[in-house]
C-alpha cells in the first residue's frame, strides 16, 4: 500500500471481512475460513497491528486443526481439493513460524507432529478434480517458491529448537558441532533451489521471488550462526571466560561461523538497498525490509564492539558503512510507518550506547581516515539525529595506541552484557526490544 493511500481504507475493507465471519467464525468451520483468516493474519502483519496480528493467525491454525488439514486427506479427497488442503495447512506452518521468529513467541506448529505431504510443485492449471498431470519436461512452477519456503521454515524450526543459548554457548564444542550441522543441512537446501529462483543466476532483475526468498535464507542463516557472536559477546562480557571461548579445537569453527554471520547480514543490507527507492513508499514491503535490517543491525553492531575481531580496517569499515546504510533506509521508511519510527529511535540510541561503550583507541591502522570519513547524507553519523558527530567514526579513526585487554573488557562490559542478554531469547523478534519506556538497553547502559 502506497503511503499516499488512507490507512484507514484498508483496514475499513479488513473490518467489514472480520464482520461478515462473526457470526460463525467459532463454529461451521470450512477452509474458506482459515484462508480468510490468513489472509487477514498478512494484512495486520504489515499495518502496526501485531497482537491482533498474532491471535487472528492462531486462530487460523486452530480451525486448520479442527478441520484436520494437518493429516493426510481421505483417500475419496477430489485432487483439487486435496491439493487445496495441502497448500492451506503449509501456508498456517510457514506464517507460524515467519511470526513466532519475528514476536519471539512459541509457535503453534511442529512438522514433527505431522507426516504430511509438500504440494504438488505444479502450476494450477495440471490440477483437476479427478486426476493431477506431470508436464514433460518438467519445469519450475509458481508453487515451487512456497514449496523451497517451506523447506526452509524446517530448517528454521530445527535452528531455533536446537541451538540453545544457556546450553551450547557456554560450550564452544557443542556450539559448534550444532551450527556444523545446521549449516550443511542449509547448504543442501540451497543446492536444490532451482536457479529460477537463486538471486545470483536470476537474469531478471526485476524478479521479487528471488530476492524474497534469498532475504528469507540470509535470515535463518544468521540464527543458525548468530550463538558463535554471542560467545564472543559473553565473553566479553564476562560471563564466560574469554581464554575459554577460544580453546579447542573448534574454535577456528566457530570463528569461521562468526564470520558467515556478519558477511550475511551485510548483504542483507545490500539486498535491500537494491530496490529501497522503488519499495520505502509500500508500508507492507517496507515492514519485510524493516524486519532484515534491524536484526542484520544488530548483528553489526555486535561485531564492531567486539574489538579483539574487528581490531582491523579491512574489519570494521565494511561494518561501519553498512550500518550507516541500513540506518539510513530506516529512516526513509519511519515516514510512514509507526513501527519503523519505533525501530530507528531504538537504534538510535543504541548506536549512542556503542559509540560511549567503544574505547577512544582500541585499534590502530594506517589510511584510514579517507576511507571512514562521514558523508554528508549520512544517519549514524548527524549529529542532529542524536549521534555526536563523528564520533564513531573518530573511535574506529583516530587510533595511536593499543589499550590493555582488561581495560577494553571493563569498558564494554556493561554494554555486551545487555546484547548478551537479548540474543538468549529466540531474539529475532523486533517488538519487545523497546516499550513505551524506551529501550531496556539503553536505560540500562545510560
Amino acid at each position: 500500500m502506497d503511503q499516499n493511500t488512507n490507512p484507514a481504507i484498508s483496514r475499513r475493507y479488513y473490518d467489514i471481512a472480520i464482520e461478515l465471519l462473526k457470526p460463525t467464525l467459532l463454529r461451521d468451520w470450512n477452509i474458506s475460513k482459515v484462508q480468510a483468516l490468513l489472509l487477514g493474519a498478512r494484512h495486520l502483519q504489515c499495518s502496526n497491528s501485531p497482537d491482533e496480528c498474532w491471535n487472528v493467525l492462531g486462530l487460523a491454525i486452530r480451525i486448520a486443526h479442527g478441520l484436520e488439514l494437518h493429516r493426510a486427506s481421505p483417500q475419496d479427497q477430489k485432487c483439487i481439493e486435496n491439493e487445496v488442503r495441502t497448500r492451506v495447512w503449509w501456508a498456517c506452518f510457514t506464517l507460524d513460524k515467519l511470526l513466532s521468529m519475528i514476536y519471539g513467541r512459541p509457535a503453534v506448529t511442529s512438522s514433527v507432529d505431522f507426516t504430511f505431504p509438500l504440494p504438488e510443485d505444479l502450476d494450477d492449471e495440471f490440477i483437476f478434480a479427478d486426476r493431477v498431470l506431470y508436464p514433460t519436461p518438467k519445469r519450475v512452477s509458481g508453487m515451487r517458491f512456497n514449496i523451497e519456503v517451506v523447506k526452509l521454515y524446517k530448517i528454521l524450526e530445527i535452528a531455533t529448537r536446537s541451538v540453545d543459548f544457556e546450553t551450547t554457548v557456554g560450550c564452544g564444542e557443542a556450539l559448534a558441532q550444532s551450527v556444523l550441522v545446521l549449516d550443511e543441512r542449509f547448504q543442501r537446501w540451497y543446492a536444490d533451489v532451482p536457479r529460477e529462483l537463486k538471486l545470483e543466476e536470476n537474469e531478471d532483475e526485476a524478479a521479487e521471488k528471488p530476492l524474497i526468498l534469498a532475504l528469507r535464507a540470509n535470515m535463518v542463516r544468521i540464527l543458525i550462526h548468530r550463538p558463535s557472536l554471542a560467545l564472543s559477546l559473553r565473553a566479553l562480557s564476562g560471563t564466560v571466560d574469554h581464554r575459554r571461548a577460544d580453546e579447542g579445537v573448534k574454535s577456528s569453527i566457530l570463528q569461521h561461523s562468526r564470520g558467515i554471520c556478519v558477511s550475511t547480514a551485510m548483504e542483507t543490507v545490500n539486498l535491500i538497498g537494491r530496490r529501497h527507492e522503488q519499495t520505502r513508499r509500500k508500508s507492507g514491503t517496507s515492514w519485510f525490509n524493516l524486519y532484515y535490517l534491524f536484526n542484520a543491525t544488530l548483528i553489526l553492531v555486535s561485531h564492531v564492539v567486539d574489538t579483539a575481531y574487528s581490531n582491523a580496517c579491512s574489519n570494521a569499515l565494511p561494518c561501519l558503512a553498512q550500518l550507516d546504510t541500513a540506518l539510513t533506509m530506516i529512516k526513509a521508511m519511519s515516514s510512514n510507518h509507526t513501527f519503523a519510527q519505533k525501530a530507528y529511535s531504538f537504534l538510535q540510541q543504541l548506536l549512542s550506547c556503542m559509540d560511549k561503550s567503544l574505547p577512544t583507541t582500541t585499534m590502530r591502522w594506517d589510511g584510514a581516515t579517507a576511507t571512514c570519513a562521514p558523508t554528508t547524507q549520512s544517519a549514524i553519523y548527524d549529529s542532529r539525529n542524536g549521534i555526536d558527530g563523528i564520533g564513531l567514526a573518530r573511535n574506529l579513526d583516530e587510533m595511536g595506541r593499543m589499550i590493555p585487554d582488561e581495560e577494553l573488557f571493563a569498558g564494554l562490559s556493561d554494554f555486551t552484557q545487555d546484547l548478551n542478554e537479548m540474543y538468549a531469547d529466540l531474539g529475532s523478534e523486533m517488538s519487545a526490544w523497546f516499550d513505551e519506556q524506551g529501550p531496556a538497553l539503553y536505560r540500562t547502559v545510560e
